[in-house]
């Protein structure tokens, strides 16, 4: 508590808060509301207070989500081997980070990128994206939370595989990114559904005639019918930003035991948050966040022949920064507020079964 009420700055103050009462980041309404009210006033204890009464942190405590409240806590604290929480010490001591690390029989399919980058480098110039908020567009580069590099390729492969149906798993900006891209080069003719149990981003995102034109299923994709799923053919999409966590009962979980099964032979699968090594940045640990996401799908692309890497946006970063710059510069733009050098976190693949 002493951290939340020590001289950092607002926005500082703000994340910490969010992460401690309601163990997530803070949304862009609620993040601009608070700074908001504080520049107009409003202390910090005030803010804690709202907090603390907020239907969302009573809904955590009520089902033993708040720290020291969960059986799980109890059993094994952070740093305990049987907890995911890593000890301070461990990533203190032990952390490393290659700058091109052993995949461990993960085939990144470097010549497949180059490929792709190389397509990329035909369409950039139709790029339809402003760095800012412009009106009448819905989607604009510099946004904070799908940025430059990873919108830039998420218009590319729209523009490459032209779908018929996507599926997205985890809406916001990137929802923005897909209809623009859709509305401007495909005619609006792709069907897309967007799966959302918080969805105030996303309908900040939205104009108001999307509301009607396209499906939003305010609801976990544990809850979504998994035969949406079966309806993707070659070369749909299913466009995943999960909460990053595997554990009983996730949406990541249900996502790789339970849909990714299902999909039909040429579908792409793209997944958000996914660093060159697999593995996640010392700054992120050193604050908590201790996803394990990235962990299960190195080993579910080990030595896994139904699945390839068509774009690795942080491994290619990073093996053929020179190409960025020469053909793709805007992919070389670093997100603001980014505490470590990285421009591009998402990872496509394409199911490809096998005899």
């Amino acid at each position: 508590m002493e951290k939340l009420l020590s001289a950092a700055s607002n926005e500082a103050f703000l994340a910490h808060a969010y992460r401690y009462f309601f163990a997530r980041e803070p949304d862009a309404a609620g993040k601009a509301h608070f700074l908001a009210a504080m520049a107009g006033g409003m202390t910090r204890e005030a803010v804690l207070h709202a907090f603390i009464g907020s239907e969302e942190f009573a809904v955590r405590f009520n089902r033993g989500a708040v720290s020291g409240t969960s059986a799980a806590q109890r059993f094994a604290p952070e740093g305990h081997f049987y907890s995911p929480i890593p000890a301070a010490e461990e990533y203190r001591d032990h952390f490393t980070q290659l700058a091109l690390p052993e995949l461990d029989g993960v085939d990144v399919g470097e010549s497949t990128q180059l490929a792709y980058a190389e397509k990329f480098a035909a369409t950039y110039g139709e790029l339809p994206f402003p760095k800012d908020k412009t009106a009448g567009q819905r989607y604009y580069l510099n946004n904070g939370a799908f940025n430059y590099f990873d919108g830039i390729v998420l218009y590319s492969m729209i523009r490459e595989f032209q779908p018929k149906r996507i599926i997205e798993v985890g809406s916001g900006y990137s929802s923005a990114a897909m209809i623009d891209t859709c509305e401007r080069f495909l005619d609006s003719k792709t069907e897309i559904t967007f799966i959302e149990p918080y969805p105030e981003t996303l309908h900040k995102c939205l104009l108001p005639r999307d509301m009607e034109r396209y499906r939003i299923l305010a609801q976990k994709v544990q809850d979504a019918d998994p035969a949406a799923f079966q309806t993707l053919q070659a070369n749909d999409i299913l466009f995943i930003d999960s909460s990053h966590v595997a554990k009983f009962g996730s949406d990541l979980n249900h996502l790789l035991f339970k849909i990714l099964p299902l999909l039909n032979d040429g579908v792409v699968v793209h997944f958000h948050d996914i660093f060159r090594n697999f593995d996640y940045p010392r700054e992120w640990l050193m604050e908590g966040r201790a996803w394990n996401e990235g962990y299960l799908l190195k080993a579910f692309l080990a030595h896994n022949r139904d699945y390839r890497i068509l774009f690795f946006n942080d491994w290619f970063a990073h093996r053929h920064w020179d190409f960025l710059e020469r053909h793709l510069p805007l992919c070389t733009v670093q997100p603001e507020g980014s505490p470590f050098k990285n421009c591009g976190v998402s990872l496509w693949l394409q199911h490809r079964k096998t005899a």
